[in-house]
């Protein structure tokens, strides 16, 4: 556990002078007395105050449950303070507050005493009325049509559904919650906002995948009209905060699969059921929590409010806030790419869920890619300069971070081929590639690759923590009458997929498939041989030895160094390579890394 927090205090730091934060200033102007914002702040103040910001805006974008669990964080904190950073960072102040207010109800232990104002109880006490002050006023003050889809936001529904959790796990007595007295979701329509947030590529928004089939009081909803289609029907047995949760989902699913920016009918239809979701969900503070109460003297409907009823609630309004406020498609300044991208905006088009990949895109504002791969492309770029073509191949692209981060930063000669079989993100990719205009310099393919075309295999999405990761399960003969046939995939091989896209030969092979990397190098086993692929980045899934996903770090070493490869990895080069990853497995570094793999020219 501390290994972990000493890792995540430097990636804050580096984080911080990413953005050009520089630590070292802040003292000297702490000396002078100067703050942020104020009237005689020089250019380099505001400079130092700015990137201040947006590095620690990047940090909670990240969505880490162990975000501000780590003593740098507290420094920071600090310094923010001290400095009066949030004069030009108040977005970041509320998630920030939340971060340091989830962490020290952590580190309380549950007092025996249960009154306010005894034992931890009372320090516990004081940090969730503020809390309710802070989310209280938020909502207030905040209007979603003008927030939700326009602004860099610093995650802070997110945070406040961790700073939420953490009460109800450890002090539920101050909120007034039974988890008994919670009841699952029954009417359709909840069940379906449940499914509705799981689903990356939803074809329908919570409303309309509801169905009244086998329902009572169907013939008591509330019908609103819109501008073009059906009406939405709404159960008028439901809570008022489950019927801002829906409207706000409504609102989610118009955006989806378009830029955040929405045009005509539909950006007045989504305003209208911003404008509908936020005053049910004020109505439900106001009024519906009040009426729940036994009596007008309970202390909890005025400390915290709120926070009761979204506990008390069967719907997650807190993720459908989340997720509403997640950009669909970030703007990102490329500022290291070609001279044809570095001065225009790149539209990278994410899914809904916490992907691994969104979420890193959503908080740094980049394409997400390894670093490794990157000087590999920036040194293959400077070897084949000149040349007619650059020819970048992925297996396992997801968003395409890397793969397009080849096109961007590789001119106009690169070619790019993506293939990615999970059909949102693949889909996702399509739409990056029409929004930047490079259809003819990258393709998206989504077929399954795989040296057996016999075989069919299913996605199955897992979570870990907040992240979303999908693995591929194969179609055997006993689960082959129960597969989704809508999302089962057939395999093919990667040479037929190349030579059915023109690649007769590949500049740079990268392959990132979660333990079967062995399976998509041997289906290319023909090109491999002929000499048609120059270099190779293989993705290396190790935990300290043990290998993940079933990868077989050894065999995949020997099938490249068997067709003339020569290795490197971790400053190792040749043959050393390949007798420490085959043989001393110990040797192999945690974490996931990248084995390169080029053609030796004397083969």
């Amino acid at each position: 556990m501390h290994r972990c927090l000493h890792l995540l205090g430097h990636v804050i730091l580096w984080t911080l002078a990413d953005a050009g934060y520089d630590a070292s200033w802040d003292e000297e102007w702490t000396r002078q007395g100067l703050k942020c914002g104020s009237d005689d702040a020089s250019a380099e103040l505001s400079h130092w105050c700015n990137s201040f910001c947006t590095g620690l805006m990047r940090i909670l974008r990240l969505r880490n449950d162990a975000t501000f669990s780590a003593g740098s964080l507290y420094e920071l904190e600090r310094v923010a303070d001290t400095m009066d950073v949030w004069r030009v960072c108040g977005l970041g102040w509320h998630s920030v507050w939340l971060c340091r207010a989830t962490e020290r109800l952590r580190l309380l232990r549950p007092s025996l005493q249960t009154e306010p104002g005894q034992g931890t109880t009372k320090e516990a006490f004081g940090i969730i009325t503020t809390g309710e002050v802070v989310l209280r006023n938020y909502f207030r003050n905040v209007n979603l049509t003008v927030m939700f889809g326009k602004i860099v936001g610093a995650a802070m529904f997110f945070h406040a559904d961790r700073f939420l959790s953490e009460i109800m796990l450890r002090f539920p007595f101050l909120i007034d919650y039974d988890v008994e007295s919670v009841k699952e979701p029954c009417s359709s329509e909840l069940v379906a906002l449940r499914e509705y947030l799981l689903q990356d590529a939803p074809t329908l928004g919570p409303l309309g995948m509801s169905t009244c089939k086998g329902r009572t009081g169907c013939d008591q909803e509330l019908k609103l009209q819109r501008w073009r289609g059906s009406p939405l029907r709404i159960s008028r047995n439901l809570q008022t905060i489950e019927v801002a949760a829906l409207l706000l989902a409504e609102a989610d699913f118009m955006r989806q699969g378009k830029l955040d920016k929405l045009k005509g009918h539909d950006k007045m239809e989504c305003q209208r059921l911003l404008n509908l979701g936020q005053s049910f969900l004020l109505q439900a503070y106001r009024h519906e929590l009040p009426r729940s109460r036994a009596g007008p003297d309970n202390i909890y409907i005025y400390t915290s409010g709120l926070l009761s009823l979204t506990a008390r609630s069967s719907v997650p309004i807190f993720s459908v806030l989340d997720r509403l406020e997640s950009l669909m498609a970030p703007p990102l300044a490329l500022d290291t790419a070609s001279e044809s991208w570095k001065h225009r905006l790149f539209f990278m088009h994410l899914l809904p869920t916490n992907s691994i990949e969104s979420t890193q895109v959503r908080g740094f504002m980049d394409l997400h890619c390894d670093m490794p791969f990157k000087n590999m492309l920036l040194a293959k770029g400077q070897l084949l300069r000149g040349s007619a073509q650059i020819r970048v191949v992925e297996v396992g692209a997801h968003l395409g971070g890397c793969i397009l981060h080849a096109i961007t930063h590789l001119g106009d000669q690169a070619r790019g081929l993506a293939i990615e079989p999970y059909a949102p993100a693949a889909a996702a990719l399509r739409r990056t590639v029409v929004t930047n205009g490079i259809e003819k310099q990258l393709m998206v393919d989504d077929r399954f690759i795989c040296a057996d075309s016999r075989q069919q295999f299913i996605p199955r999405t897992i979570q870990s923590g907040i992240l979303y990761q999908t693995e591929w399960e194969q179609v055997s003969s006993s689960t082959a009458f129960d597969a989704d046939r809508t999302r089962t995939k057939a395999c093919a091989s990667l040479t037929t997929v190349l030579k059915e896209s023109r690649f007769d030969a590949v500049d740079v092979l990268r392959v990132h498939v979660l333990g079967r990397e062995l399976e998509v190098l041997q289906s290319a086993q023909p090109m491999l041989a002929a000499g048609r692929v120059r270099s190779i980045a293989v993705a290396v899934l190790c935990d300290h030895g043990q290998s993940m996903f079933g990868q077989d770090i050894g065999r995949i070493a020997q099938l490249l160094h068997s067709h003339g490869y020569v290795l490197q990895y971790e400053g190792w080069v040749g043959y050393e390579v390949f007798e420490m990853i085959s043989c001393n497995r110990s040797s192999v570094s945690g974490g996931t890394t990248t084995l390169f793999a080029h053609l030796d020219p004397s083969h």
